[in-house]
This record gives structure tokens, C-alpha cells and sequence, in this order.
């Protein structure tokens, strides 16, 4: 495993449809700073992603998260299975005090991700529509 720092961290495909509603449909791309406060304040900067498929896919359940509604019996470290599909919590290695940890994948975009909006064709480069 590498330890290099990633310059952007690629966003997920619910990380995109987020950014995607929030700049297109409820038009707040007015700037990268109060976008971002937005997804905070809206979402919480503490939020886990929830886990994905070996697709990048998140499980839904009538519009909502399926975690949020349901508590997922983990079948290994950060996996669980729901109707024969495994998904699977993003993790990072975080060392602080030379102590590391495993920290689960936050919900909101990185910063230099939403910086990366007002590129054309930014979020294409990581996922077509």
C-alpha cells in the first residue's frame, strides 16, 4: 500500500449526485467556500459515506439510505451483506501523535474536490452520466 498523499481524492458517485444537486438543481455553485459550508451545515462534516458495492453503488431504500433505517451486521472489518451483495465502507490509515487508526470515508466531498466544480468537465473525468 502506498503512503504518497492523493492531490484529490476522487469523489464517489453519491459524492457526485450530491454536488450535482446542490450546483444544478438548487443552483448554490455561487462559490467553492459557501457551497461547501452548505454540504456541512446540510449533511454534517462528521457524516460517514455509507458503503458501497463493487460498483460504487449505495444502497437505497425508498429515497433514504438503507443504513439509516436498518443496522448492518458486519460480516468482516468494514463489509456487511444485504441480499447476497457485499458493501463495503471506504477506509484510510490516519496516524496522528504516531498513533494510526482506520478512519471511515466522510459523506461530504473534500474540499479540493468541490474546488474542482467550476472546472468544465471535472466531474466527468471520474464518472460519466
Amino acid at each position: 500500500m502506498s503512503t504518497s498523499k492523493i492531490d484529490k481524492l476522487p469523489p464517489t458517485k453519491l459524492q457526485i449526485r450530491l454536488l450535482n444537486v446542490f450546483v444544478d438543481g438548487l443552483g448554490w455553485g455561487g462559490g467553492v467556500h459557501s457551497l461547501y459550508r452548505h454540504l456541512q451545515r446540510e449533511f454534517g462534516k462528521d457524516r460517514i459515506h455509507p458503503a458501497m458495492d463493487d460498483n460504487g453503488n449505495v444502497l437505497f431504500e425508498n429515497g433514504e439510505f438503507w443504513e439509516e433505517k436498518h443496522k448492518p451486521k458486519i460480516i468482516k472489518q468494514h463489509s456487511y451483506e444485504v441480499a447476497g451483495k457485499t458493501y463495503t465502507y471506504q477506509t484510510r490509515k490516519v496516524t496522528r501523535n504516531g498513533k494510526s487508526r482506520l478512519e471511515r470515508r466522510k459523506l461530504i466531498p473534500t474540499f479540493r474536490v468541490v474546488q474542482g466544480t467550476g472546472e468544465p468537465g471535472f466531474l466527468e473525468l471520474f464518472y460519466s452520466p
